[in-house]
């Protein structure tokens, strides 16, 4: 066998070697060695969270939309399907959150489709607003198709479903690709209900859940802006409320163990991660995150 001598190279074997040096400082990464890195740890320590679900309301929002259309919609004669359903309760929220804010993206940042929300409140106040004519995004299921399905499969949170999807934006667009936006569900998992009940304990009291306004097509401007205000969940109590129990199913579906999540306006989440295996007194490590509410 031959072998080779790192520290002694033999005639005529030529190593690797840089025809220009590079200042430490530069951002430039010939062999993507950093991408590569921060790719992995990303992959491992933010579980199912990417660059295109920076908000932590729509873990615990859709599923609780699909169980609010599953118990009170599904079946009966204002059924709208769904995918209809779902829609119109994600309308409501970031109409809601336009109304609440006076016209103003949320605090960190907008909601999907807010853009347009915002356009139509500039518009002049209306007494209700029609959720089926308001076309916040163009994606056929919303942000929810558009950006959070497969990280909310990944988590185990539908019934049925394998994980593995892939969560990444396409190459050509700030979406899920089309393969992963065409996967249909239907079913929450266990889990999943545990963490749409956490989210309408935070939106129950609203009137737009309460009195079953979530059935209707045109709502009024006040119950849409109360919805968005509870919605937003911004006070630490409700931010605590689905800020742990998203933590514990991120702990879940990676094997790690979350120390309580703290918050500040929003929801701030923390994790404390532990080898699993043989593990040594330096076998864990913990780091910290934060996602808009």
């Amino acid at each position: 066998m031959l072998m080779l001598q790192l520290s002694k190279p033999a005639t005529g074997v030529q190593l690797l070697r840089w025809n220009k040096k590079l200042p430490s400082a530069s951002t430039q990464d010939p062999l993507g060695l950093n991408l590569r890195l921060s790719n992995r740890l990303a992959t491992q320590l933010l579980y199912c969270i990417t660059s295109i679900t920076p908000r932590a309301r729509y873990y615990a929002f859709f599923p609780w939309a699909f169980e609010d259309y599953a118990q009170n919609e599904q079946g009966k004669r204002v059924d709208r399907g769904r995918v209809g359903g779902v829609l119109a309760r994600e309308r409501a929220m970031v109409l809601g959150a336009a109304l609440h804010h006076k016209g103003k993206a949320c605090s960190g940042g907008s909601l999907g489709g807010s853009e347009e929300a915002i356009k139509l409140y500039e518009r002049g106040a209306r007494p209700a607003y029609n959720l089926d004519a308001f076309k916040h995004l163009k994606a056929r299921e919303g942000q929810f198709g558009a950006a959070y399905k497969a990280s909310l499969i990944n988590l185990g949170l539908f019934a049925g479903e394998s994980e593995g999807v892939n969560e990444e934006a396409a190459a050509d667009s700030q979406e899920l690709d089309e393969e992963t936006q065409s996967i249909e569900v239907t079913q929450l998992s266990p889990r999943g209900k545990r963490l749409a009940d956490a989210y309408r304990r935070s939106v129950g009291a609203a009137r737009y859940v309460k009195d079953h306004w979530t059935l209707q097509a045109s709502v009024p401007a006040g119950v849409l802006k109360e919805f968005g205000a509870r919605a937003d969940a911004r006070s630490p109590e409700k931010a605590r409320r689905t800020g742990t129990l998203f933590a514990t199913y991120c702990s879940r579906a990676t094997g790690t163990k979350p120390n309580p999540p703290t918050t500040e306006g929003g929801c701030r989440f923390f994790f404390c991660f532990t080898r699993s295996g043989k593990r040594r007194k330096s076998g864990s490590y913990s780091t910290g995150m934060h996602l808009t509410t």
